[in-house]
């Protein structure tokens, strides 16, 4: 048993188009999507996964389900919207999302894998408009 656990372990993969380096460049106020990839390309059965943001929650929500099927040689997709309120204290200067996996017909989450990833934030001071006045004397 502890075999076939392993093989989904391995088969199962997350990935995004950021990270330590290339963070999400955003301002307050400001509200973004951004797409986490759900990969079972070296598996043999199909997964379903579920997604829990853990760290960031109260600026990050999943849009639509957080249940997804990836098929064997797959790939799904997580679409996440990220919003910066115009004033917030402490804003998380990253999101963490943890992927949880089971089989066709097994049931339950909690016999797959877990998979966390990070995404990093880089929150940018917002421009402030320039307003010239004009004096006359």
């Amino acid at each position: 048993m502890f075999l076939l656990l392993t093989a989904n372990v391995l088969a199962f993969a997350v990935s995004s188009e950021y990270w330590e380096e290339n963070p999400i460049p955003i301002s307050p106020g400001e509200t973004k999507q951004i797409k986490i990839v759900l990969q079972n390309m070296a598996g043999k059965e199909n997964l379903e996964a579920e997604g829990v943001i853990t760290q960031g929650q109260e600026i990050a929500t999943f849009i639509g389900s957080n249940v997804y099927s990836v098929p064997v040689g797959e790939k799904a997709t997580v679409n996440v919207e990220i919003k910066i309120p115009e004033e917030i204290e402490n804003i998380p200067n990253k999101i963490i999302f943890s992927f949880k996996t089971k089989t066709e017909g097994t049931g339950d989450f909690g016999l797959g894998a877990s998979i966390e990833r990070e995404i990093p934030l880089m929150i940018e001071e917002k421009e402030t408009e320039k307003i010239q006045i004009n004096t006359l004397y």
